[in-house]
């Protein structure tokens, strides 16, 4: 359910969260006793008058604490992780993920000896496109309205979902700064909150006037807001391995010793993370792998009884996936996709050629994509491969028009050329590139062009659907064809070019607007 920020308030913490599949009227009506939805709210609703019976008698919030928390949540200007974590729990299928509750790691992680200062932090592993993220946002639903956790009841959860393709998910002081945030407006005492926003002002007093954050600075802010906290924290931390600059954080990880907080985190079995978190002496990080199977099974046949035209097929597509998936979801979603766009084609034939794995399923899709359409395809997906911050989609309509245009001039890149971005043979010197008369792509079209590769996020910029396409473009031979140093110096000519196109046509836009107002 999408909602009006003006008609709700929504915290940070999941534990404040409390999803329901249901509409407007349903959300509060429940068919019987039973109903699972009815019987998270009672628990939580149980819950809250538990909590409010035995709390002490509250300070006072100080009109001056209110003020400096907005004034350093300003400075802070964290990012929100709310929105990955609904985004994750609405692709939760029913009776997924319920595998990892079961395992011997996560019920020690979970009741911890804590009095005695021993504490274990848990690292699941899996493949790219196993669905961790997912289970994440699972886990983070579990600890907040499950039954039998009475250990954590008075504990605060902390989270962030990296995402690679967004500065504000991909960044470690993101996270960081996420993470103090979430602290300043976590439900605890008004004594405690008190003590936490003076002492991120005293941090503020000194580095108000800086422009870039520092993670050193971040994390010792965060450990001291630790040690003034007191209750137990657990910190959630999904896809580690889609942080950009993850190298100082796996560091504080396995060498941070707080009783009081513990991490979970999910990620793929990247070497350098596993060297961390497997360094003798050093990590206390119990690994865990995932084991996905009969999850990915149980969404495949949920999918094919929500499509009629699938029905008759159950058997064989359910063989295929379990054969060539691999143990990953995004396999078994793109299959599927391919299919419902399949009318009128042998789904009996299509299924038998469909190829292994998740390269072998990349590679399906870029051999499909229409000849005359590849080279700006191909310009787009290399462009967002290999550009050092994301590209907007204004930049990138800007990119096609002139990539587009010197294509339809009968212009090639030149693979051969460090010197040259372009061998305009065939084209007219003097026909200089005029974006007025162009009629751009939209961001609709570009990611209808790119599909299923490419999306759009919150910032308007274009990103990959998955990591796991920016991994097939660069490594893949059958990628995109990033093979030396040339390719990387003409497509940043290109982007260049288009850049100060984009800046220099959005100025003058503005420039010929102003004469009429």
């Amino acid at each position: 359910m999408v909602t009006k920020e003006s008609a709700t308030a929504l915290s940070w913490d999941p534990a404040n969260q409390l999803p329901i599949d249901g509409d407007h009227s349903t959300i509060v009506k429940f068919s019987h006793s039973q109903h699972d939805g009815y019987r998270n709210v009672l628990r939580r609703l149980k819950s809250m008058v538990q909590s409010a019976v035995r709390a002490p008698i509250a300070a006072e919030l100080s009109a001056e604490t209110i003020q400096n928390r907005r004034i350093y949540r300003d400075w802070l200007k964290a990012t929100d992780p709310l929105s990955e974590y609904m985004r994750n729990l609405r692709n939760k299928a029913k009776g997924t993920c319920g595998w990892v509750f079961q395992t011997k790691a996560f019920q020690e992680f979970i009741k911890p000896t804590i009095s005695s200062g021993e504490r274990t932090n848990l690292w699941i592993k899996g493949k790219p496109g196993a669905g961790k993220s997912v289970l994440s946002a699972a886990i983070l639903e579990h600890l907040s309205s499950t039954a039998g956790l009475d250990n954590f009841t008075d504990g605060t959860i902390l989270y962030f979902f990296f995402r690679n393709g967004d500065y504000t998910t991909s960044k470690a002081s993101e996270m960081i700064a996420s993470l103090i945030d979430q602290i300043l407006v976590a439900k605890v005492d008004n004594s405690t909150v008190n003590k936490l926003v003076a002492h991120a002002m005293s941090h503020y007093e000194k580095e108000k006037t800086e422009t870039c954050r520092s993670i050193a600075k971040l994390w010792t802010i965060f450990v001291e807001m630790v040690n003034l906290y007191p209750k137990k924290i657990l910190v959630v931390l999904d896809a580690l391995d889609e942080c950009d600059d993850r190298a100082d954080i796996l560091d504080f990880l396995i060498t941070s010793n707080h009783a009081v907080v513990q991490f979970l985190v999910t990620s793929r079995p990247d070497e350098d993370i596993i060297e961390k978190f497997n360094k003798p002496n050093m990590s206390c990080f119990q690994a865990l792998g995932m084991a996905v199977d009969e999850d990915i099974r149980s969404v495949v046949l949920t999918a094919i009884d929500d499509d009629p035209r699938l029905s008759k097929f159950k058997t064989i597509i359910v063989e295929t996936i379990d054969e060539k998936s691999e143990g990953m979801f995004r396999y078994a979603a793109l299959l599927l996709e391919e299919l419902r766009r399949s009318t009128g084609r042998n789904a009996l034939k299509l299924l038998k050629r469909m190829p292994k794995g998740l390269s072998g399923m990349y590679e399906r899709i870029i051999v499909n994509i229409p000849e005359h359409k590849w080279p700006l395809v191909k310009l787009v997906l290399l462009s967002i491969a290999l550009a050092v911050r994301p590209l907007t989609v204004n930049e990138a309509a800007y990119m096609l028009a002139v990539g587009g245009d010197l294509h339809d001039e009968g212009c090639e890149l030149d693979s051969n050329s460090e010197d040259a971005v372009l061998n305009p043979e065939d084209a007219d010197e003097d026909d200089d590139f005029d974006p007025e008369n162009f009629i751009l792509d939209t961001g609709d079209s570009i990611v209808q062009m790119c599909a299923p590769l490419v999306e759009i996020n919150s910032q308007n910029e274009l990103r990959f659907t998955h990591l796991s396409v920016k991994d097939f473009i660069l490594q893949s031979p059958h990628g995109c064809g990033v093979k030396n140093q040339h390719d990387h110096i003409r497509i940043k000519r290109l982007f260049i070019e288009t850049t100060i196109l984009s800046i220099f046509t959005t100025c003058k836009t503005k420039t010929r607007d102003s004469q009429f107002t």
